[in-house]
């Protein structure tokens, strides 16, 4: 892979990321030790958001969560559950709505 397409496609999911998280909810906590905790919260999120394909939680291995012979039937719930509330938690209700079908 060419290093240029790399770095080109990184830096577009970094402003994507960018531009989503600042229509979410802002949240203010005091010093660089809160700049962090919020840092990281959005990480988490955003860590979160990506383990799935389309609404399946998958971790790498190309098959659905828990149920590999079962197509589309086999998530684990409670990731889309947590998820779903983190995303109302910070005010990206449309990204809520959307995961939910």
């Amino acid at each position: 892979l060419d290093p240029a397409v790399f770095y080109q496609a990184l830096y577009q999911e970094q402003m994507l990321w960018n531009t989503t998280l600042a229509s979410s909810a802002q949240y203010v906590l005091p010093g660089q030790e809160g700049a962090r905790q919020i840092d990281m919260a959005h990480g988490s999120l955003v860590e979160s958001l990506s383990l799935f394909v389309d609404l399946q939680p998958n971790y790498g291995d190309g098959e659905d969560y828990w149920s590999p012979q079962v197509d589309r039937g086999g998530s684990l719930p409670f990731q889309e559950i947590a998820v779903v509330q983190n995303l109302l938690d910070v005010g990206l209700s449309n990204m809520a709505a959307d995961r939910l079908g």
